[in-house]
């Protein structure tokens, strides 16, 4: 981790946001500038939702990108900005998250609606494009588009509670894989693929090695999509890399109770790994060192130490922001974890 992100956050938590911006530019190496990046994104989408994205679409690493956009969707979709909610959400690449933004907002627009009492309002009215309107849906049922309007037909269902916040807490969703190298059809994503052996064209067998785990990782995200996680069980166990059916796999974990070791193991990408990490420790308020050896065992110790400062730091300001004590507890433990491991004084991880 580089040091400068604490004196990042300092700075933003002191209102002081371009002075932590012309400090994140500093940073050399591209993750850590990107997760400062990010912060600074957040901080300004309250006060200058332009900017905001303005520089979301700066942010170099693209897991990161899209985790900001997403988080920029909800925030604005909150403020009833859905316009510059809409673009946000168009900017993700991230097939799912993207989907998962746009239900979002279609969500906010309905309890904006709801809030107002009244039987139909206008697209003028909430500053939305009649061509976005398809983004949103389906709509939240009881809520019809006719006409330019938004027609309220019953009461609005199906709208869901507030979406989580943080740097860390935002829910991941799978994310599609890059394109491959198949022959003829090199500039296919794996979904293109998976239309191929739909019609026949293919077979799962016969693809070459990189697009054959690419599709078995799509039909296992396409599995847990229907809730069969039995089947997305199995198309994990034969992957090597599963980075994206890995973190939806062990997102579903957590949901209900469930151990994510087995699932971090085939993780590779660094910042789905932390988010697991860190969400593993709010969910059941437990530093769990087995946890912490498979996630970072492999990694030179001071970096070991960093890291977990760095995702001791995340947890206390995540327990300040929901006056959560016990969340403050656990980010000293981790913190005097990191500091110890660091120096190689009891190394536990």
């Amino acid at each position: 981790m580089d040091e400068r992100l604490l004196e990042i956050k300092e700075l933003i938590e002191r209102g002081k946001v371009e002075a932590a911006y012309s400090k994140a530019l500093k940073i050399g190496e591209a993750y850590w500038r990107s997760y400062a990046l990010k912060w600074v994104a957040e901080a300004l989408v309250r006060k200058d939702p332009g900017r905001a994205l303005s520089l979301a679409g700066d942010i170099g690493v693209p897991t990161l990108r899209d985790e900001t956009f997403l988080f920029l969707t909800y925030e604005l979709s909150r403020m009833e900005k859905f316009r510059e909610a809409i673009m946000a959400a168009k900017s993700i690449r991230d097939t799912y998250l993207k989907k998962k933004a746009f239900r979002s907002v279609s969500s906010a627009v309905g309890k904006a609606i709801a809030r107002r009492g009244v039987k139909e309002i206008s697209l003028s009215e909430l500053d939305i494009d009649e061509s976005d309107v398809e983004y949103l849906k389906p709509l939240p049922k009881g809520l019809e588009f006719k006409d330019g309007k938004f027609i309220v037909g019953s009461e609005i269902h199906g709208i869901k509670g507030e979406v989580k916040e943080g740097i860390l807490t935002s829910e991941p969703l799978p994310k599609k894989v890059e394109k491959p190298e198949f022959g003829e059809v090199s500039e296919r994503s794996a979904r293109d693929v998976l239309a191929l052996l739909d019609e026949g064209k293919a077979s799962l067998e016969s693809l070459p090695e990189p697009l054959r785990f690419a599709a078995m990782e799509e039909l296992g995200l396409e599995c847990l999509e229907r809730g069969d996680v039995e089947c997305a069980e199995r198309y994990f166990r034969e992957l090597p890399v599963a980075d994206y059916l890995g973190r939806a796999l062990a997102w579903h974990a957590l949901k209900i109770g469930r151990e994510v070791g087995e699932y971090i193991v085939k993780i590779y990408n660094p910042a789905i790994k932390m988010a697991l990490v860190y969400e593993s420790i709010v969910s059941k308020r437990n530093v769990d060192r087995q946890l912490l050896r498979i996630a970072f065992g492999n990694l030179p110790r001071s970096k070991k130490g960093r890291l977990l400062k760095f995702l001791a730091f995340e947890l206390l300001d995540d327990a300040k922001k929901r006056g959560d004590r016990e969340l403050m507890r656990l980010s000293k433990e981790l913190f005097v974890l990191g500091k110890n491991v660091g120096s190689g004084a009891g190394d536990g991880i």
